[in-house]
C-alpha cells in the first residue's frame, strides 16, 4: 500500500508486504526506512538524525543531533544538548570501551583515577607520541610493571623514560630512565 503524490515518486509512505515501512521511499530496505532527516520527540526534547551536520543542537537548549556526516566532518557525530548551561554535553553512564585509538582534542578531566594498563611494553602505561618532531624513534613513557631484573612477582617498578632516536633503543632498551622500586630504591 502506498500513500503519495503524483508529482514525485519519493513523496510517499509505503507499507510493504514484507512488513517494511518507507517514508520518502517506495522501496524500504528496513522495517522503517526514512529518506531524509528524522526528528524524534519534537514536542519535548527533540533529537535529529541527519546525514550532514545541521547544527540542530545550537538552535535551542533542549535539542541534540546524531549525524553520519560523510562530506565535511567525515564522522559519526553525537552532539548533546545545552540544557545544563555548560555548552553542548553528551554523558555516558556505563562502561565505554574504545576498540582502536581514542583521540581527544580537548582536555581530559576526571573525578576518579586514571588507570593505565600495567606492563613493560609500548602497549602499557602512559605513552607519549613517538617521533613528535620528526626523528626516528624519539619516545617517552611512564610504566608500572613486575621487574624481572629484580626477580619478578611483586617486585614492582615505576619507570619514567625517554629515548632519542633508534640508536638509543626506543621503548625497549637504552635511553634515559628513572626507576622507582617498592623497596625505596631509585635506579
Amino acid at each position: 500500500m502506498e500513500i503519495g503524490t503524483s508529482n514525485d515518486a519519493d513523496d510517499s509512505i509505503s507499507f510493504m508486504a514484507s512488513g517494511n515501512v518507507g517514508i520518502g521511499t517506495s522501496n524500504p530496505n528496513d522495517k522503517l526506512d526514512v529518506s531524509g532527516y528524522v526528528r524524534l520527540l519534537s514536542s519535548s526534547n527533540p533529537i535529529r538524525f541527519t546525514s550532514s551536520w545541521s547544527g540542530f543542537p545550537d538552535y535551542a537548549e533542549n535539542q541534540a543531533e546524531i549525524c553520519n556526516d560523510t562530506t565535511n566532518y567525515k564522522s559519526l557525530m553525537i552532539v548533546g544538548n545545552k540544557s545544563g548551561k555548560q555548552g553542548r554535553k553528551v554523558s555516558i553512564w556505563d562502561r565505554l570501551e574504545v576498540n582502536g585509538i581514542l583521540n581527544v582534542s580537548g582536555d581530559i578531566q576526571t573525578q576518579c583515577a586514571i588507570v593505565p594498563s600495567i606492563g613493560n611494553s609500548e602497549n602499557n602505561g602512559i605513552m607519549f607520541p613517538k617521533d613528535y618532531y620528526g626523528g626516528t624513534g624519539d619516545s617517552a613513557w611512564i610504566r608500572y610493571y613486575s621487574d624481572q631484573s629484580r626477580g619478578g612477582g611483586e617486585n614492582m617498578t615505576l619507570e619514567i623514560g625517554i629515548a632519542n632516536d633508534v640508536g638509543t633503543g626506543g621503548y625497549y632498551g637504552g635511553g634515559d630512565r628513572i626507576k622507582l622500586t617498592a623497596s625505596g630504591g631509585v635506579i
